[in-house]
């Protein structure tokens, strides 16, 4: 498979939320390139609605924080619900965070580890909210 092709490929798989079985069997069954990329666009509105859904479930105090990286320049890269806990809502930043904050009940940790995250904020009450990068 051609470079553009496999980067197509994983671009449509990820934006669908697909593994790379399903991807193989979908194109085994002769659902052609232009289909993929129609429902690679439906997938990224579902993405991007979780995202916002997500996003607005956050406290007031990180909301300020995330309202502000997005002012700065900041994008929002994911999203995602009970982690660390049931109820808790991660988003997690495309770049470093731009702005430093000292919201009450935030904590700040910089944790620098590129398997999961560099740096986080995380709210103190339950459930807790993270914004990562």
């Amino acid at each position: 498979m051609e470079y553009q092709e496999k980067h197509l490929a994983e671009n449509i798989r990820n934006d669908m939320g697909m593994n790379e079985e399903e991807l193989q069997e979908m194109r085994e069954a002769d659902v052609d390139d232009e289909t993929l990329h129609a429902l690679s666009l439906a997938g990224r509105v579902e993405w991007k609605k979780r995202i916002l859904y997500y996003a607005n479930l956050l406290n007031s105090q990180m909301k300020k924080i995330l309202d502000n990286e997005l002012a700065l320049g900041n994008r929002i890269s994911d999203a995602h619900c009970d982690y660390p806990e049931q109820g808790s809502i991660h988003v997690t930043l495309a770049e470093k965070f731009k702005g430093n904050y000292k919201e009450q009940n935030v904590k700040y940790t910089k944790g620098n580890d590129p398997h999961y995250w560099f740096e986080d904020y995380t709210s103190l009450n339950q459930p807790r909210h993270m914004i990562l990068h």
